[in-house]
Parts: C-alpha cells; sequence; structure tokens
C-alpha cells in the first residue's frame, strides 16, 4: 500500500487556494444583499409613502384615511429587510388601502426616540380613522398598547421583531380591511 505524503508546501498552496475562494464568495454576497436592500427600498416607495422622511408627519397620515403602517427598522438589519419584503408582496393588492412608512432608526433618531423604540424592526400602526390599532382576540400578531404617562391615554399600539406578509394580511383583515 502506497502512502500519500503531504508536504508542508502543498499544504500552504491548498490554504491559501481555499482562503482565497471564501473571499470571493464573501465578497459575492455582499454584493448581492446590496442589491436586494436597494430593490426593497425601491419596491416599498411604490406604497406612495416617503420611504425616508425626516419626521413623521401622523396629523397628515391620518387625512388619507387609510391604516397606517409605520415600520421602524435598520436598511441592514435581516429582520427588517425581511419585513420590508413581506410589505413589497402586498403592494399590488393593497397599496391602494394602507398607508406604509418606513422610519430608517439610524438616519433619523429622533423618530425612533418619539416613538421611544428600542428594538429593530418595529411596527406602529394605526386604524383608518386615526385611531391606534388594538389587535382582537383573534388576531394572528398581537401588539402592545403605549400609554401615555401623565394622562394614561393610548397613545399608539406597537410589535417587535419582524413581520410576515401572512402576519400583515392578517393584521389588514383583523382591521376590516
Amino acid at each position: 500500500m502506497k502512502t500519500m505524503k503531504i508536504s508542508k508546501f502543498n499544504i500552504i498552496r491548498y490554504s491559501v487556494v481555499f482562503v482565497i475562494a471564501i473571499c470571493i464568495l464573501s465578497l459575492y454576497n455582499l454584493k448581492q444583499m446590496s442589491k436586494n436592500i436597494i430593490n426593497t427600498t425601491n419596491t416599498i416607495n411604490t406604497i406612495n409613502i416617503e420611504t425616508y422622511p425626516e419626521s413623521i408627519n401622523l396629523a397628515e397620515l391620518k387625512t388619507n384615511n387609510k391604516p397606517i403602517f409605520i415600520n421602524f427598522g435598520i436598511t441592514t438589519c435581516h429582520a427588517c429587510k425581511e419585513t420590508q419584503d413581506s410589505f413589497g408582496e402586498i403592494n399590488p393588492k393593497f397599496k391602494e388601502k394602507i398607508v406604509y412608512q418606513f422610519a430608517e432608526m439610524n438616519k433619523y433618531k429622533n423618530i425612533s426616540e418619539d416613538y421611544q423604540i428600542k428594538v429593530s424592526p418595529t411596527q406602529v400602526v394605526y386604524n383608518s380613522d386615526g385611531s391606534p390599532y388594538i389587535s382582537s382576540e383573534n388576531a394572528k400578531v398581537k401588539f402592545t398598547p403605549f400609554y401615555e404617562s401623565d394622562s394614561g391615554r393610548l397613545l399608539y399600539s406597537y410589535h417587535e421583531g419582524p413581520l410576515t406578509t401572512a402576519n400583515i394580511i392578517s393584521i389588514i383583515d383583523d382591521m376590516g380591511v
């Protein structure tokens, strides 16, 4: 039986080739991820709401008399991208029925501070009459109410974490849209 002798030179040579291959694959993956982020942003923008606002003019959004979805996130966050993709998927069917706004938490920190957002992604939803959405007992996705500390008045409700397309549709259904 013949034994194979592996020299240090061959080990180094194969290791270098392996490291180069990993680097090339990593660069390709990063390039694809950046394309997906750009494509997601463009898809969402078709819901006729500014994608990266400097502030959220809730009074103006409420004049549409449609349910309002504000999605707080970070463009480089995987879970945020999944949620944006989900809104992109429902866009053809619901773009005339809901108002969607993505709020970039890193770019405009004052927006997320106004809503005291601590987790990315977080969604804040209002009914078509402008009142905070409260999930029903039958809702698949539960929202947490946020009350004003002084008066106890309900300001908004929120959901922390990603939403799938099915989750968003179930919320829209729960709202009676």
